[in-house]
């Protein structure tokens, strides 16, 4: 019994290593890799070559979970399935994804409503855009082709559809018209929506043309009559959305005012794309409330220590010895007929002056005879990268942008007087990342400038000294702070947070003005300089004007008279309709001004088209101001 029972396990030893022996020979190494699959993107021999070194074992002892693992981390590869092939092969199907769209400007998604990433340069022709919230995929790819459907017979298919946070639809049809269909999940209502415009289309191109920009479907009856400008300031300490509806000769009342803390950018520039959104979804919603409006284009402002501005001239022959709006727009390119890093990109090209044959200082030369003119420019260009990302931050939030606008020079259309910008003044916009800077001299901008060093480092310096928590640092600061020692009480008392479990202390408001002080006056000497290099000092006949939140601190007028020898006063924006006891605020400046700049936008718009049947034309998208900067 033992004897048989010995040689049925030596049997079984011979019998496995054998077995192993078998297994190791090379007969049985993988050598051959048969892709098949309708597969249109994907290279086979590249895939094939990539693959097949990094497979583990020979045909017995591949893993096919991992080599199917393998093929579906391919881009373009949706689903993979491996089988062996006796004695020395595998054979691999692959299932490649069919794009329908792009999807969040940097990925795709396929006609099953997936999200894949893939190199875009490989895509065929131009693709829809689709953009909508975490999970939204498959719905935004369902209702794509019902749209593609309800649309047709306008002659016209979508191009671009957006699914906002709050589930309101956006379609952008191939003829240029964006069609806002509201919040709405039920595909029924929808397709009624759809339907109303498709009825209308007759009347409605007969009487304003083909070329309509937007139209409004969420309401039963029509339209909302609101003729609307909506202000978006995106800061690096605040978010601020400001609805104003036009009103007749040119006038604007605002009726709605949103904010919230801004979170996702540092020093002006986007660090955090969906914290960033999150901030503008907030200020949104608040202005859309108190205004009972659905906001869907805004003008929104840039800034940053990444903005660079210069001077620039340039000079063409008047054709027809009368300088026309083609004489001023051809000398307007030869200005800007420079080089510039390609990370940048012009943000504004702001006239000076026009010289006609020698003679200076023309503001207006249509009309006017000559042969020779010249013009001066004042150039400010920004990071590509900033600024796209500004733009796909408010995209993300359903919202197309109008404009994008330097801050400090929307500030100015707010904060300035005329009479301030021909007599020479310099605006010091003190945000919360960056303090802006802009010199006006004879009615036009001169120089403007960004200084890294604002209201966030007098809170940093706040928190630091007196060992307090950064949001009771924001808070002391704006309650209590003073930047001029001598001007505080030294018998008034606060209490200052402890930080942990550390219980509350109590100081002098003057040993809190000695801590913001030395930081007030790094920033103005550094403002001081500025001015020196650029040139314009001696032209600032009207001092200098203090706005943006933290020139509301008490003691900035006297500590900047002292460091610039200039009178300096605060501005606040120049407005007397609904809500100016809000709005009348150097913290609103910026908001205020873009709201100014849509005003004239829209109006220049409504001349033209007046004159030549198109707003767009002649001034779509004009970036330069020149006819509104004198």
């Amino acid at each position: 019994m033992i004897s048989s029972a010995l040689y049925a396990a030596l049997l079984v030893i011979v019998l496995a290593g054998a077995g192993l022996w078998l297994l190791q020979r090379p007969a049985f190494t993988l050598r051959t890799l048969r892709i098949d699959g309708d597969t249109e993107h994907i290279n086979l021999p590249a895939v094939r070559a990539s693959v097949l070194g990094r497979l583990q074992g020979n045909f017995f002892t591949v893993d096919l979970d991992g080599a199917r693992a393998a093929f579906e981390q391919i881009p373009w590869v949706r689903r993979a399935s491996v089988r062996r092939v006796w004695p020395n092969a595998l054979a691999v199907t692959l299932q490649e994804y069919k794009p329908l769209g792009t999807w969040g400007g940097d990925q795709f998604v396929s006609v099953d409503g997936e999200v894949f990433t893939a190199s875009q340069a490989e895509a065929d022709g131009e693709l829809p855009v689709f953009a909508g919230p975490l999970g939204s995929e498959r719905d935004v790819v369902a209702r794509y082709h019902d749209f593609e459907k309800w649309f047709e017979p306008l002659g016209a298919k979508p191009e671009e559809i957006t699914l906002s946070p709050r589930y309101a639809w956006t379609v952008k049809l191939t003829n240029g018209m964006q069609v806002g269909l509201g919040r709405e999940r039920n595909k029924d209502t929808l397709a009624s929506r759809a339907r109303r415009l498709v009825l209308a289309w007759p009347m409605v191109t007969q009487r304003w043309g083909k070329d309509i920009e937007y139209v409004d479907l969420r309401y039963p009856n029509g339209k909302d009559y609101k003729d609307l400008l909506v202000a978006l300031d995106i800061g690096t300490s605040k978010v601020v959305a400001v609805v104003a509806e036009l009103k007749g000769e040119g006038h604007y009342e605002v009726i709605g005012l949103g904010q919230s803390d801004s979170k996702g950018l540092k020093k002006g520039v986007v660090v955090n794309i969906e914290a960033t959104v999150q901030s503008i979804q907030r200020a949104l919603e608040e202005a859309e409330l108190m205004a009972d409006c659905k906001i869907t284009h805004v003008f929104t402002g840039i800034a940053g220590s990444h903005i660079r501005s210069f001077n620039s001239s340039g000079m063409v022959a008047i054709k027809d010895k009368e300088v026309t709006q083609a004489d001023v727009a051809r000398v307007i390119e030869t200005a800007k007929a420079i080089n510039i890093p390609t990370d940048q990109q012009v943000l504004h090209i702001l006239t000076q002056e026009f010289i006609i044959d020698g003679q200076e200082g023309v503001r207006e030369p249509i009309g006017m005879s000559g042969i020779r003119l010249e013009v001066k420019v004042h150039i400010v260009t920004g990071a590509v990268s900033a600024a796209q990302n500004i733009v796909k931050c408010v995209r993300r939030c359903g919202l197309e942008v109008n404009d994008l606008i330097l801050q400090p020079l929307a500030s100015s259309l707010a904060a300035l007087t005329d009479d301030e910008k021909e007599l020479g003044v310099m605006l010091v916009d003190i945000g919360g990342g960056t303090t802006d800077i802009a010199i006006f001299s004879e009615g036009a901008i001169r120089h403007s400038a960004v200084i890294p060093i604002a209201g966030d480092q007098i809170t940093s310096d706040i928190a630091m000294a007196l060992r307090t928590p950064t949001p009771d640092a924001e808070d002391i600061k704006v309650t209590y702070g003073i930047s001029k020692q001598v001007l505080a009480d030294p018998d008034e008392m606060i209490e200052v947070p402890g930080l942990g479990e550390r219980g509350p202390r109590v100081l002098s408001r003057q040993a809190l003005a000695a801590v913001i002080e030395p930081r007030v006056e790094e920033l103005f000497s550094l403002v001081q300089q500025v001015v020196r290099e650029s040139g314009y000092e001696e032209l600032l006949g009207s001092g200098v004007v203090l706005t943006g939140g933290a020139a509301m601190m008490a003691g900035m007028v006297e500590l900047g008279e002292d460091i610039f020898l200039k009178p300096v006063r605060i501005g606040v924006p120049e407005y007397a309709g609904g809500l100016a006891d809000v709005v009348r605020n150097p913290r609103y400046s910026t908001a205020m001004g873009l709201l100014v700049e849509a005003r004239s936008q829209r109006l220049r718009g409504r001349k033209v088209a007046t004159q030549s049947g198109s707003a767009t034309q002649v001034w779509s998208r004009m970036k330069d101001w020149f006819l509104g900067n004198f």
